[in-house]
């Protein structure tokens, strides 16, 4: 019997304790917040830098596309400038003539998709790694509210065995 009121006495002094560091509870409770706010602050840089990207790989499509459509239209006034019977130049002249245009677009358009490709990896990336935050902040707040409910239940158990104790009767 002694040592189940040394007990009890422990295991409330511990509880008392435990609760006490209230002060490491209030960080551990704000914390998962300023990380879930941390990760919406990103996901919006995220994104607003994804739309730009891609606004910018859009305008870089548009420039290949004015280019090759300006190198063609030189050709054309080219060969209607010249003194060539229109009946003498043929599809092979001009695509003989065109090859060097077209594959520097082609160049031009794989690099596109190659840069377009990584900045959607990366997007991707980032915006898995701002749900990983607020999963995180979401487990230390379950965490803790956990360690404290234990706590609540220890405390409770013990000042009711404590109770019970100062209420027993000695024979």
């Amino acid at each position: 019997m002694r040592y189940a009121k040394m007990a009890v006495a422990v295991v409330f002094f511990a509880a008392t304790l435990l609760t006490a560091g209230c002060g490491g509870h209030e960080f551990l409770q704000r914390a998962p917040a300023a990380i879930a706010e941390g990760a919406n602050q990103l996901e919006t840089g995220i994104d607003e830098y994804h739309t730009a990207a891609v606004e910018e790989f859009d305008r870089a499509a548009a420039r290949q596309r004015a280019a090759l459509q300006s190198d063609l239209a030189e050709y054309v006034v080219q060969v209607l400038r010249a003194d060539v019977d229109p009946e003498t130049v043929t599809v092979a002249d001009v695509a003989e003539r065109l090859a060097d245009a077209f594959a520097r677009y082609e160049d031009q358009q794989t690099s596109l998709d190659a840069e377009r490709a990584v900045e959607r990896k990366r997007y991707t990336t980032m915006m898995g790694l701002c749900d990983w935050m607020r999963k995180v902040s979401g487990q230390i707040v379950e965490i803790e509210t956990r360690r404290y409910a234990t706590l609540d239940e220890l405390r409770d158990m013990a000042a009711e065995y404590a109770s019970a104790a100062v209420r027993e009767k000695k024979p």
